[in-house]
């Protein structure tokens, strides 16, 4: 790229393009986008492997959930203790390729204007302040966003429906729990009766060597069809709607959080009003 950027400094017929050039030979060659690239390439470490996860078709939801709370705590940890680090790392890098390292006490002065418009902050706040730590509250706030502790809660339990090693995975605690999440589904005496019928569930599955062979949890609802297990346990419209989800991802995925919150919501009032 530098090369390419010379050449056009040196040779370029539009006077602007020969501008732009030097100016963004400047830029590669400055402490700020040394320090982003460092920044950039710690942060993506960090949330690389939740990243592949999250695109597998077999996805493991068990350990994604766990990889979203390793990647939490350790951009938490990167925020609170890792600046110091990270600026040596970037300065070691800068000293090897002859790049000025600016005073970190000394005010920042924006590329190409003689003062910031704004109260003057120092390089130590600029890189610290607006730059580091800014970066990844944006990473955690995105986190947080997508997987809030009660999303968390309902993918786990969903988990353990997998049918994945034999159904190692089912848990049924937690899926007594899930369905605690669903009142006007279950009543308290209800909630019994799902107790039992998770047991007869999980023997059923246990015995039957076709649905033992299956791998995901939208195999385990296309095979419940199949097999018309779905009209059978475990409260059958909860299950259908539990399924239903993994069955038609394609169109969930065009489904926004609010839209499903709002129609929910609209729901639950029209129960109260009846």
């Amino acid at each position: 790229m530098t090369d390419v950027l010379e050449n056009i400094e040196e040779k370029g017929i539009v006077p602007e393009k020969r501008v732009e050039s030097r100016v963004l030979m400047d830029y590669l060659y400055s402490f700020e986008f040394a320090f982003n690239l460092y920044l950039m390439k710690a942060v993506l470490g960090i949330t690389n492997d939740l990243s592949v996860l999250l695109q597998r078709k077999d996805q493991d939801i068990l350990n994604a959930m766990k990889q979203v709370r390793v990647c939490k705590v350790r951009l938490q940890n990167m925020r609170d203790e890792g600046w110091e680090s990270l600026l040596c790392e970037v300065s070691t890098f800068c000293n090897v390729h002859g790049i000025c390292i600016p005073n970190m006490n000394y005010d920042f002065k924006a590329q190409g204007k003689s003062r910031r418009k704004a109260q003057q902050i120092s390089n130590e706040h600029r890189f610290q302040m607006e730059i580091f730590k800014k970066v990844i509250d944006m990473q955690l706030q995105e986190m947080n966003s997508c997987f809030t502790e009660v999303n968390s809660k309902l993918l786990t339990c969903i988990a353990c429906l997998s049918p994945n090693d034999s159904f190692t995975s089912f848990n049924k605690d937690r899926l007594m729990e899930f369905a605690r999440f669903y009142p006007s589904e279950f009543s308290n005496v209800e909630l019994l009766t799902v107790n039992n019928q998770l047991k007869s569930y999980i023997v059923d599955m246990q015995s039957d060597e076709e649905f033992l062979e299956l791998k995901g949890i939208d195999n385990l609802a296309q095979t419940s069809v199949e097999t018309k297990r779905n009209s059978e346990p475990i409260g059958n419209k909860w299950l259908n709607d539990c399924m239903l989800t993994f069955i038609e991802k394609d169109v969930f995925d065009d489904a926004s959080n609010d839209a499903i919150m709002q129609r929910f919501h609209e729901f639950k009032e029209r129960q109260r009003q009846l």
